[in-house]
C-alpha cells in the first residue's frame, strides 16, 4: 500500500484545483531467487476523505470518520495456462 498525502492547502470552502494521478506499476524481484510465475496481479486504486464531523451537541470527543469515495480494482491476468512469469530485477 502507498500512502499520499494531500498537498498542503489552507483550509477555505472553495474548491482545489486537484489534479489527475498518473503512474505505472512497477514490480521488483530481489536477485538470488530465479524467476517466478504467478496467475495474475492485482492492483488497487482506493481515494479515501477523512470527515471532521466536530464536536457535537454534547460538547464531546472531536468525531472523526473515514469515507472511501472511489475504489477500482484491476486484476492483469497472463494470456496463457502459464500466467505472468517474473524476472529477477525490476520490471514496468
Amino acid at each position: 500500500m502507498v500512502h499520499m498525502a494531500p498537498p498542503p492547502a489552507p483550509l477555505t470552502d472553495t474548491p482545489r484545483d486537484d489534479k489527475e494521478l498518473h503512474g505505472q506499476l512497477e514490480i521488483y524481484l530481489p536477485p538470488g531467487g530465479g524467476p517466478r510465475r504467478c496467475k495474475a496481479i492485482r492492483v488497487q486504486f482506493r481515494t479515501t476523505v477523512k470527515l471532521d464531523m466536530g464536536r457535537g451537541r454534547m460538547g464531546g470527543e472531536k468525531k472523526r470518520e473515514d469515507e472511501v469515495i472511489f475504489e477500482r480494482k484491476v486484476e492483469l491476468r497472463g494470456v496463457t495456462a502459464i500466467g505472468l512469469c517474473l524476472d529477477e530485477g525490476i520490471q514496468m
